[in-house]
């Protein structure tokens, strides 16, 4: 149940078989477990039928938003809550809570990766903020990553947890390799102006530009190679 509160405030907790623990002369203070989790509880018996009313009752408040809940989170120690901390930025733009999905990654679960794995793979970059990120960062190469931050809402996350959270590695590789060739930096360019020309200058620009391109073209086409997993 825990677990399923870190997916979604919108539960009701449904305790069956409540005739059983009666009949071994047991009690559960509904009540009380109610405002403990702070959210609807209701004892039920399905097979005979008892509390199904009621319990439909409870989900049909919470779906028309007259029942407001704020469920009981779980907070592990502290070098726990700093991993999460550190990984919620990488997980930002998945359809999941982003923490359901950083505790999720640290117990390894197999399914969580197989769907950040596909969701980074068919991450498409035509949106432009790529492009967009290293065009603003022209006259100074090493803004590129924060520029590459804000424009995917990590903020001050950029540094580290950018690439996890939008790229895979191939992806990033690539980045790089054209982030070191495309073209020199601002500064660099008014010196070749000053001591080159404007003609040469342009030539090396454009040069540059090409190898950038190529040269993270051929890097990302790695993906083809057979038992890639980048």
């Amino acid at each position: 149940m825990i677990q399923i509160l870190e997916l979604t405030d919108n539960l009701v907790l449904a305790l069956n078989m409540m005739d059983q623990i009666e009949s071994k002369g047991m009690k559960i203070d509904v009540q009380a477990l109610s405002e403990q989790l702070d959210i609807p509880v209701v004892p039920t018996v399905v097979l005979k039928k008892e509390g199904i009313h009621q319990l439909i009752d409870a989900l049909m408040e919470i779906r028309k938003g007259k029942c407001t809940i704020n469920p009981v989170s779980v907070m592990f120690e502290e070098s726990i809550e700093q991993s999460i901390t550190e990984l919620e930025p990488m997980v930002v733009d998945s359809n999941y809570p982003s923490r359901w999905l950083a505790i999720k990654l640290l117990k390894g679960d197999a399914v969580v990766k197989q769907i950040l794995k596909k969701r980074r793979k068919f991450r498409s970059c035509r949106d432009g903020r790529d492009i967009t990120g290293f065009f603003f960062a022209y006259p100074a190469k090493e803004l590129s990553l924060l520029y590459l931050g804000l424009l995917y809402g990590v903020g001050k996350e950029a540094v580290t947890g950018f690439m996890g959270s939008v790229w895979t590695p191939l992806q990033a590789l690539s980045c790089l390799v054209f982030l070191t060739l495309y073209a020199p930096c601002l500064s660099t360019v008014a010196v070749m102006v000053k001591e080159i020309g404007w003609k040469w200058t342009l030539m090396n620009m454009v040069i540059s530009l090409a190898a950038g391109f190529g040269s993270a073209g051929s890097v990302y086409w790695l993906r083809r190679l057979p038992g890639n997993t980048l």
